[in-house]
């Protein structure tokens, strides 16, 4: 029984190794992509960032001022249809008691 677990062991550091071997290049390719892309990363952080911020910060009224038109359009279109029914009932039963 102990060397069945030990060849078990010995198996799995194997494949273990296999696997390192194999994804150490993608790795290492990953970790180059990082330091090539840390400027940029630097820069976006330190002059993009704030740009986005202040264009969020200003338009944030103007989303506001449309949140508002959207809310009084939806409440116009509701108080038509509501209207609109009302006409429909009110002919339907005038007709129906003639």
């Amino acid at each position: 029984m102990k060397n069945a677990h030990m060849w078990i062991i010995k198996v799995t550091h194997s494949r273990l190794e296999t696997i390192k071997a194999e994804t150490q290049p993608m790795v290492n390719k990953v970790k180059e992509v990082h330091h090539d892309a840390e400027p940029y990363l630097n820069e976006l952080q330190t002059r993009v960032a704030p740009i986005l911020k202040d264009v969020q910060e200003a338009s944030e009224p103007l989303r506001d001022e449309l949140m508002e038109k959207i809310e009084q359009l939806a409440e116009e279109v509701e108080d038509k249809v509501l209207k609109e029914k009302k006409s429909v009932r009110k002919k339907f039963f005038n007709s129906t008691n003639n």
